[in-house]
């Protein structure tokens, strides 16, 4: 009887110890962290997520470069140096805004520039300049003002005065001013589209791109951002909406 109650006693407080080593052996002694399981099985859906945004991201960007990259790789065999550019009869300059009191831009005086030289060089006949005009600024009267202190005769200088934007400048140039070969002369973050927007419209083109550096990178910048959207622009205007400029038949004489 006594051997029995002493097992009994021995069996009371080994149970403890059996908890004990049972605590020991799950949880090294530790208590676990309220939620800890949950946050264990949420990690999966946080990886799952993080993979799901960086391929919409990826998506987003391939769908937002496609045209630059269409373009820039559509016209890499048509953008030369001013010194191996090929000849050709007109040279079309974009315009790229005035200074106050009327002065070209340090971009557009680039441009002109650019143009003058090919024509002192013999690359081309005459220049076409494309600019914008309003009762406030006359660009294009502007242009043909800073080619002739440059040395180019004003006969060989033809005025577009309504060149608003790339796609009209291209346009007129082709289907108002009858040019059918041409150097484009712009920056050259901004050549790739002019030369495949005058290309696409009829005209025979090559490009020359002037210096795009400024005093201030982060106009820069903004510049070359501003080619992505206006890039998916320039191919939906060439291939699918084919607009008329507006005062589509006001020419160098009105």
């Amino acid at each position: 009887m006594a051997t029995m109650l002493g097992r009994k006693s021995d069996a009371r407080h080994a149970r403890p110890e059996a908890g004990t080593a049972g605590l020991r052996g799950n949880g090294q002694g530790e208590k676990r962290e309220p939620g800890m399981g949950r946050h264990r099985k949420n990690r999966p859906w946080r990886r799952r997520l993080r993979r799901v945004s960086i391929a919409v991201v990826a998506v987003v960007f391939a769908l937002a470069s496609a045209p630059a990259i269409w373009i820039v790789v559509g016209t890499r065999s048509a953008r030369y140096t001013l010194a191996d550019v090929p000849p050709r009869s007109t040279a079309i300059v974009l315009g790229a805004g005035l200074r106050p009191g009327n002065r070209p831009s340090p971009y557009l005086e680039r441009r002109l520039d650019a143009a003058a030289h090919l024509y002192r060089e013999g690359k081309v006949e005459r220049i076409l300049v494309s600019g914008d005009t309003s009762d406030f600024h006359d660009e294009a009267g502007v242009m043909r003002r800073h080619l002739i202190e440059k040395g180019v005769p004003a006969h060989d200088i033809v005025l577009d005065s309504a060149g608003r934007d790339t796609y009209d400048s291209c346009w007129r140039a082709r289907h108002v001013y009858g040019v059918e070969e041409a150097v484009v002369v712009t920056q050259e973050y901004h050549l790739p589209r002019a030369v495949y927007t005058c290309r696409e419209v009829g005209i025979d083109t090559v490009g020359v791109g002037a210096s795009g550096e400024m005093s201030n990178p982060l106009t820069r910048l903004a510049y070359m951002a501003r080619e992505i959207p206006a890039d998916h622009q320039a191919l939906w205007e060439v291939h699918v909406s084919k607009p008329t400029p507006r005062d589509v038949e006001r020419s160098a004489q009105d």
